[in-house]
């Protein structure tokens, strides 16, 4: 599985994209490996526009929510920002338009909006890894017996 380095120090804002339109900021550590590619994570969060403005958390439903990281499930910037958090860790992200839903407006997010969520990883799993692993190598595997079949019966006997 593939993981990213554990990314900036608490207070420290690192930029997650090379056009620096996705940040972090750490506001508490957190403990072990950041999380893999294609694993589940648990996330609670709270999502601000840039005027302070909060339009969605996880919080007061007490549900944080799950997704595949690197899937591309939720915006890119939290498949970004996530990916280098550890279990426990809080961080700030600052996601701009581009990392976020460009200009589409979405309920009560603007088109074109920056938008700033605190994330708390609480806890991922890698049982998706190994599932999707070793749903990608049967269909791959499917495939080729399909081909080979396909060509048998167009071979002259």
């Amino acid at each position: 599985a593939i993981t990213m380095p554990a990314m900036g120090k608490v207070g420290e804002v690192v930029e997650l994209a090379a056009d620096g339109r996705v940040t972090k900021k750490i506001t508490k550590e957190g403990d072990g490996d950041c999380p893999p590619l294609g694993c589940e994570v648990k996330v609670h969060y709270t999502g601000r526009l840039v005027d302070g403005t909060t339009f969605d958390s996880s919080i007061p439903r007490k549900q944080p929510i799950a997704f595949t990281l690197g899937q591309g499930q939720v915006i890119a910037g939290w498949d970004r920002g996530v990916q280098t958090m550890r279990k426990g860790e809080r961080a700030e992200l600052r996601i701009e338009p581009e990392y976020a839903y460009g200009n589409r407006a979405v309920g009560p997010i603007p088109a074109n909006s920056t938008l700033i969520f605190e994330v708390e990883l609480m806890d991922w799993s890698e049982g998706n890894v190994y599932r999707s692993l070793v749903m990608r190598i049967l269909f791959v595997c499917v495939i080729i017996l399909f081909a080979a079949y396909h060509f048998n019966q167009r071979s002259p006997q």
